[in-house]
């Protein structure tokens, strides 16, 4: 009896020492992924991947000073998984945000993005962010700061090629085929709806658009110029930028593979006055 005692005390002192040896790793590991500098969000368009910006963080990584991929972050509406990447005391932290599912619509996946913000302030105590975002990722981050507060603020947004007013069906249909996606469409609720709330969308955030003109197109083949410099009905003048990159190179999927848009993105997210 004494003994049997004794074996259910002993097991009872192992899981013990058992759990408090995954606390205390759990705190250091915690820990060791704090983020102390504002960290810069990487979001890509409609059925995009993550192929998407990888092109542009490595750029960033091996020509800008200080600039290191520190998470991954892999979202769906069923859960959220972050993976780090390395150390995260790093001057300038890069964040990517990758959609598994990829053709929502833009409320749908600002849901989505709500999610992932949550996930880096509870897990990584992260404050405040900048956000570099591509095609329909600027409409749902636009989306976000409408329409969520008390999760991580947006101090910087970068949006390019993002169809503020939508795209022409035809236009749409020529790149994406049979695929629908009436957010993105002309005239569509969801671009009415967000350029409508300004009064939501936080006066303080500044705002680079930055769009692509081909020669033969009133835009970078897919998204205007009007409508890719449309959210600056939203934002107040002293708040707003555009760059507007002329070249044969300049197409919808080319623009975050160019080197000006490199340029232009480091100069607003890290060299311009905070």
């Amino acid at each position: 009896m004494k003994s049997k005692k004794r074996l259910l005390i002993g097991l009872a002192l192992m899981l013990t020492i058992a759990l408090l040896f995954f606390i205390t790793k759990n705190k250091q590991s915690t820990a060791s992924y704090e983020i102390n500098k504002t960290p810069t969000l990487f979001i890509h368009g409609y059925t995009g991947t993550e192929r998407s910006f990888k092109g542009m963080i490595s750029r960033f990584e091996n020509k800008e000073d200080g600039a290191k991929r520190i998470l991954t972050c892999y979202a769906s509406k069923a859960e959220v998984m972050c993976q780090p990447n390395g150390k995260t005391n790093v001057e300038k932290p890069l964040i990517q945000v990758i959609f598994n599912e990829s053709d929502l619509s833009v409320e749908a996946t600002s849901q989505v993005f709500a999610q992932v913000m949550n996930t880096l302030k509870t897990e990584y105590e992260i404050e405040n962010v900048n956000i570099v975002a591509h095609s329909m990722g600027g409409l749902v981050s636009a989306k976000y700061i409408e329409d969520y507060a008390g999760l991580p603020k947006v101090k910087k947004l970068v949006t390019i090629g993002t169809p503020f007013h939508g795209i022409r069906k035809y236009d749409f249909h020529q790149r994406f085929g049979q695929a629908n996606a009436p957010d993105l469409y002309e005239n569509s609720m969801a671009t009415k709806d967000l350029l409508s709330d300004r009064q939501s969308f936080d006066s303080h955030i500044k705002v680079l658009a930055i769009a692509g003109k081909l020669s033969k197109h009133g835009g970078d083949g897919l998204v205007t110029v009007r409508s890719a410099t449309g959210i600056k009905d939203i934002i107040k003048d002293e708040n707003y930028s555009e760059k507007i990159i002329k070249d044969e190179r300049s197409s919808h999927s080319g623009l975050h593979e160019h080197e000006e848009v490199d340029k232009y993105v480091s100069e607003f997210v890290w060299q311009a006055s905070k």
